[in-house]
């Protein structure tokens, strides 16, 4: 995304949140666990951002996993309307955009050219320092994950 003019990539990047919040809603709550467990690199950062709740504790636990559309940032928290209606103050470190999981760790699956999430790579390298590295091999176009330390 970086080639193209900031006001182009806003756009992709909202683009891309909103294909990927549609896909989310339609995964089994498994797979939405697992989704959500993943790195996001890109937090809202406009009202009208769809978002996913995670890492709540106690009585807002129950909001884990739940998704909704960020309506603005009031102080310390962005108003989240879940799809339910209800509107939720949450925490800033408590949202991720489904759309930014899904640029932070998709690769690209091969022989197809079009992108997945392999949820054990995806969680590799996610360090300042990482140990680990994935490459993809000429001859079988898999990925091979190679020790560094």
């Amino acid at each position: 995304l970086e080639k193209y003019p900031p006001e182009v990539r806003a756009i992709m990047e909202r683009l891309t949140d909103r294909g990927h919040a549609l896909t989310y809603e339609k995964l089994s709550p498994a797979a939405k666990l697992r989704y959500a467990a993943l790195h996001d690199c890109f937090k809202p950062h406009a009202p009208d951002t769809p978002v996913i709740i995670v890492g709540c504790e106690n009585d807002a636990a129950l909001l884990n996993g739940k998704s909704g559309v960020a309506t603005g940032f009031q102080g310390q928290c962005w108003a989240v309307r879940l799809h339910s209606g209800e509107l939720k103050g949450v925490e800033p470190i408590n949202l991720k955009t489904p759309g930014g999981i899904w640029m932070t760790n998709a690769i690209e699956s091969p022989g197809t050219g079009t992108q997945c999430i392999a949820t054990t790579l995806a969680r590799i390298n996610h360090s300042c320092v990482p140990n680990a590295r994935k490459l993809r091999s000429q001859s079988t176009g898999e990925w091979v994950l190679n020790a560094t330390r």
